[in-house]
């Protein structure tokens, strides 16, 4: 768990240096730049949420998540980070998002698009790797205690 922990914290500061810079392609002519904000916004969110995640499962936060489970999170939630990235900058240049986006940014709505489609896979990819850590928390963290006798 503690090298899957040290990954997801890597990637975070990754991507986190990756989207600082990604900010300059708003200086460039042809892409959407209200998309190109949206996926800037969303790299930094991901970020914290790679080093949130990683960060916690360092600290034992998830003590019932075995290092198996805890590699198959890293690669859920880092890999639907880094797609979306990759797709969320690409929206930007062909002009095209999911609905909502599309209404708030003047591009087409093509939510059948491949683009799209790889958007909303890496948006479940995340999800679902922060559910399966999630499941293995130590409950009585929550209330400021912890199950765990001898680190009270």
């Amino acid at each position: 768990s503690a090298t899957s922990a040290k990954a997801l914290c890597l990637h975070g500061a990754l991507h986190w240096a990756i989207t600082s810079w990604s900010g300059f392609l708003m200086m460039l002519d042809g892409p959407n730049k209200q998309l190109l904000l949206v996926a800037h916004q969303k790299g930094f969110l991901h970020s914290f949420s790679l080093l949130g995640f990683g960060s916690a499962l360092y600290m034992g936060c998830f003590p019932k998540v075995t290092p198996e489970r805890a590699n198959l999170c890293f690669w859920l939630m880092a890999g639907g980070a880094w797609v979306s990235f990759v797709f969320d900058n690409n929206a930007a240049f062909i002009n095209s998002a999911l609905p909502l986006a599309a209404e708030k940014a003047g591009a087409t709505a093509d939510p059948e698009s491949l683009n799209a489609t790889l958007l909303k896979l890496s948006a479940m990819a995340m999800g679902v790797g922060s559910m399966l850590l999630c499941v293995g928390m130590d409950l009585a963290l929550l209330m400021g205690k912890s199950s765990d006798k001898k680190k009270n």
